[in-house]
């Protein structure tokens, strides 16, 4: 009889701590469930007057909670961004540089802008100018930038330096990718569109002042964000699809301008170049002298102040000395 209510209590005290593990593991699957569905929680924008969005409103994030303008796995690296990575057509500036001499430089000018405007292109900026040769005689020179677009580029290029009259005495040309930089900005952008989105919809829940304010402040700054991306991407834009060539106009030498070689100078001629050379240093060396002599006046003249003046006060010290060793 003994050994069967010692059975019953060892079965009753087994139940109980069953029962007492179930509910525990129960307990521990409610508070689960509510951590999960707050990791989904929309972010809450609190200010003074208390949050703007509560728990119903949890489609205005994405699935981890992040706030708005951050950018999720999917945006940033993943997803659709490394498709439309690859889809994307290579951006790639090109720009040159030419140097001609013209027999005619006004009808060279117009010759070229004449050849980028046939192309679809436009001028850019332009100058004519005039200026004095080493002869003392004055002559045409002329600068001028155009933008063609890139598909015309080379056939442009080609027209140039078969121009009439016009002789390429320099080219130089170059270009630059920046597919991954465009690609980067674009990126960019749509995290931040995206942004402004969700921040419009907790503005349509605001329900004081301080909240549309604060809301307001974000919106204004993303958009800020945006527009700055979009003139860069337009920039871009425009470089890739226009090259730039760069043109310097200038006459031909004169006749018998071009350099000669008339061997050494005779005796006087080097004579002459020396002295004029001797006189030009001497000048310099004066005009150092006068410098340091004007320098050394104004360093003197305070010396010799302070030195006249302890001079007297000396004299009217030893006076009073003696009057008074008397």
């Amino acid at each position: 009889m003994r050994k069967s209510r010692m059975f019953l209590a060892f079965m009753s005290l087994a139940t109980i701590l069953a029962v007492a593990a179930c509910g525990g593991g129960t307990l521990s699957g409610g508070d689960d469930g509510d951590e999960s569905r707050d990791g989904g929680s929309p972010p809450e924008l609190t200010t003074n007057s208390g949050p703007v969005a509560d728990r119903d409103d949890k489609a205005q994030t994405t699935s981890n909670g992040a706030a708005p303008g951050a950018a999720t796995g999917e945006s940033a690296g993943g997803g659709d961004g490394g498709g439309i990575a690859g889809q994307l057509e290579r951006k790639i500036i090109f720009n040159a540089n030419l140097d001609v001499a013209a027999d005619d430089v006004h009808v060279a000018f117009a010759d070229a802008s004449r050849v980028a405007r046939t192309a679809g292109g436009y001028i850019e900026k332009s100058r004519v100018y005039a200026r004095k040769d080493s002869s003392g005689e004055e002559r045409t020179y002329a600068t001028l930038t155009v933008r063609v677009p890139v598909g015309a580029y080379q056939d442009v290029l080609a027209s140039l330096r078969t121009l009439p009259g016009v002789k390429v005495t320099k080219e130089e040309s170059s270009s630059r990718e920046v597919t991954e930089q465009y690609t980067d900005l674009q990126s960019r952008l749509r995290n931040l569109e995206r942004s402004e989105a969700q921040y419009l919809k907790l503005l349509e829940q605001a329900k004081t002042i301080q909240e549309i304010m604060t809301v307001n402040d974000r919106i204004d700054s993303i958009r800020l964000q945006i527009e700055r991306i979009q003139g860069q991407m337009n920039v871009l834009d425009d470089l890739a699809d226009l090259a730039t060539i760069d043109i310097a106009f200038s006459p031909p030498l004169p006749a018998g301008t071009e350099a000669k070689d008339d061997g050494p100078k005779s005796p006087g001629e080097a004579f002459e170049d020396a002295w004029e050379a001797s006189i030009e240093a001497a000048q310099y060396v004066l005009s150092g002298v006068a410098a340091a002599a004007a320098v050394a006046i104004w360093l003197v003249i305070p010396v010799l102040l302070l030195a006249f003046g302890g001079v007297r006060l000396a004299r009217r010290r030893k006076p009073r000395a003696t009057e008074l060793a008397n």
